[in-house]
């Protein structure tokens, strides 16, 4: 009797920009850093930048992500979304 096998995770990461809605996809391991320097490069005029990226879950206390930081998945219900310099002024 062959064992069904769990889908593996995709190689790869989504990150919701609160700009622009969209979502942009990274390698695992790629530096929290140089995703929010494409994801602004990507920005249309007049979208705030982004500053740094979250791993958001409802009821849970946000965690950020330092310019150096490998971005990883959490798990369930946890996504990855970034903070607009809007977003951290209030």
């Amino acid at each position: 009797m062959d064992e069904a096998e769990a889908p593996s995770p995709p190689p790869f990461l989504e990150v919701k920009c609160q700009s622009s809605g969209m979502k942009r996809r990274f390698a695992k391991g790629t530096e929290a850093g140089f995703a929010v320097s494409l994801i602004n490069k990507k920005l249309g005029l007049g979208d705030p930048l982004a500053v740094h990226i979250e791993a958001f879950k409802e009821g849970e206390e946000p965690i950020s992500f330092g310019p150096s930081s490998a971005l990883v998945d959490y798990g369930n219900g946890w996504r990855l979304q970034t903070v607009s310099q809007v977003d951290s002024s209030v």
